[in-house]
């Protein structure tokens, strides 16, 4: 009697381990998911709104937008938020992309490095009277290409707190 006793048990905290392993993974892997979501939210709007900030530097709205995407030091130290070629540019909207490159974020980790391929491939310009048909505007071009995009957690929500160009 004793020795099935100890297999029974023995069985039932073989599956009881089991079930707290699955589950932990399970748990961890939503953690994970939910943190890929945010991050990759995060890193898509924000840098739409960083780019319109530079080409559209008059735009109070992107400025206070700023601020729900950067970390207030990288909004006061960002050479690119400082760019001011755009400026005069009698430019309407642009067309812009942004290819995120897998991550795999860490429930435990506080930072995060994500690799972006940025591009702006159009600049749509305003209709003034001294911008007719036959008259081009040369709208410096964007910076395209492949960045680092570093991002940390500040009161629990991610930040993006710099930018590799």
């Amino acid at each position: 009697m004793n020795d099935t006793l100890t297999k029974v048990l023995l069985v039932i905290l073989k599956r009881l381990v089991l079930i707290i392993v699955v589950a932990s993974i399970l748990i961890m892997g939503g953690f994970m998911a939910y943190q890929t979501s945010n991050i990759y939210i995060i890193v898509e709007e924000g840098m739409e709104v960083r780019a319109n900030s530079v080409i559209l530097p008059d735009d109070e709205e992107t400025e206070i937008l700023l601020r729900n995407f950067f970390t207030m030091d990288y909004i006061k130290t960002s050479p690119k938020l400082s760019d001011k070629r755009y400026k005069g540019y009698p430019i309407e909207s642009f067309a812009y992309n942004i290819d995120i490159d897998f991550m795999w974020p860490w429930p435990w980790k506080d930072t995060i490095k994500v690799d972006v391929e940025e591009s702006i491939y159009s600049f749509n310009l305003k209709n003034t009277q001294d911008n007719d048909e036959d008259l081009q505007v040369a709208v410096p071009e964007w910076d395209n290409g492949k960045k680092e995009v570093h991002l940390m957690k500040v009161d629990r929500s991610w930040k993006i707190y710099d930018v590799k160009e």
